[in-house]
């Protein structure tokens, strides 16, 4: 690709690592090593693959970016997607372009990623990349959304937005077939709030917000049995269900109002919500939750602001609430937890002064 270089890798011993316990603890979780992966100066982490050996990224190459207006006033960055292993090597390029729209099937085979249909609007393309020799064809045409909105099920379909509904097709484009009534509101001008929607790992169950608004909703598949957990939600893309897709985490309005957040657990059907940890101050966020593989430990975004986030863990009964590392580990965003447990990839702020990687891996160890 014209202007697109590859640095070569900086490879260094690999970190240590930990036997996957019998049951995360977030009172006995510290932190082994980071490593700031060595790629683009600039780039972001938009998942692991399934076994956690890989992980997909987004380089910011100065050369090679674009910007896609949806709606007059807002706009999508286009990367390039990558892939490597974690510790930096066998860089395979996915995609000329993509947002952080990207999921990894469950059985390695395929990548899937979203592109706008055109210079601009709000109409987008699914497409699905096989992982072994990184052909990518199209399965569907969808709506162009600013979040993550396509999931892929447990019997292999891929979901996805169009005109507002929820549907599925399979990996070779087939069987198309919409899931359930629920309508997410997209971009308009008259609707900048897009709504959005999770799909629980197990296929069973959904949480949405419909869009406009900050309710926090979940269903079952096909839409029935609805309830409405909260209508101050705070973040909600990165409302996460836990791996075994019995728990929702989320963020929710702390006792300060909308400038604090706390960190709230749900049941499935969306009974039990309660808030895990909470804000102790004005202007104290509590974001961005990432389970651990045994839904035991939720890892989170906590501060101020973008340039005030660190990295804190609790137990999924709201007990050991602790910040995880130090100034090590410089400002944390968005941790992503391996699917072995054995690490958490997190993005740093890349405006931060230091001129590090804005990407970094944490290893794990667990005491006693």
């Amino acid at each position: 690709i014209s202007g697109l270089t590859t640095p070569t890798p900086a490879v260094g011993p690999p970190p240590p690592t930990m036997a996957p316990p019998k049951a995360f603890r977030a009172e006995y979780l510290e932190v082994a090593d980071v490593r700031f992966v060595d790629f683009y100066a600039h780039f972001e982490f938009v998942g692991w693959s399934p076994d956690g050996t890989h992980i997909l990224v987004e380089p910011h190459d100065p050369e090679h970016w674009k910007l896609h207006q949806r709606v007059p006033g807002m706009n999508s960055l286009l990367l390039g997607l990558w892939t490597m292993k974690a510790d930096g090597t066998e860089r395979r390029q996915v995609a000329e372009w993509a947002t952080d729209s990207v999921t990894w099937s469950p059985d390695e085979k395929y990548i899937a990623y979203s592109v706008p249909a055109k210079e601009e609007g709000t109409e987008g393309e699914v497409y699905v990349a096989d992982v072994e020799t990184l052909k990518s064809w199209k399965v569907a045409d969808s709506d162009f959304t600013p979040s993550l909105d396509i999931y892929w099920l447990p019997n292999g379909e891929l979901t996805f937005l169009k005109d507002g509904h929820i549907f599925a097709v399979q990996a070779d484009g087939k069987s198309i077939r919409q899931l359930n009534d629920i309508y997410i509101a997209p971009n308009t001008p008259k609707q900048l709030a897009p709504g959005l929607y999770k799909i629980s790992p197990d296929g069973q169950r959904i949480a949405w917000t419909p869009g406009g608004k900050r309710e926090l909703w979940i269903s079952d598949l096909a839409g029935l049995h609805a309830k409405l957990i909260t209508d101050k939600c705070y973040a909600p893309t990165r409302t996460t269900w836990s791996p075994d897709g019995k728990y929702l985490a989320f963020s929710a309005d702390g006792r300060y109002g909308p400038v604090s957040s706390d960190l709230w657990v749900a049941d499935a059907d969306g009974s039990h919500p309660h808030p895990v940890a909470t804000a102790e101050r004005e202007w104290d966020f509590l974001a961005q939750p990432a389970w651990s593989p045994d839904g035991q430990v939720i890892a989170f975004a906590r501060g101020a602001g973008s340039m005030d986030l660190s990295l804190w863990v609790v137990n999924r009964d709201g007990t050991a609430l602790r910040r995880l590392g130090g100034k090590e580990l410089g400002v944390v965003s968005t941790p992503w937890w391996s699917p072995t447990g054995t690490q958490v990839a997190y993005d740093r702020q890349r405006w931060e002064p230091s001129g590090l990687p804005n990407a970094a891996i944490i290893t794990l160890k667990q005491e006693p």
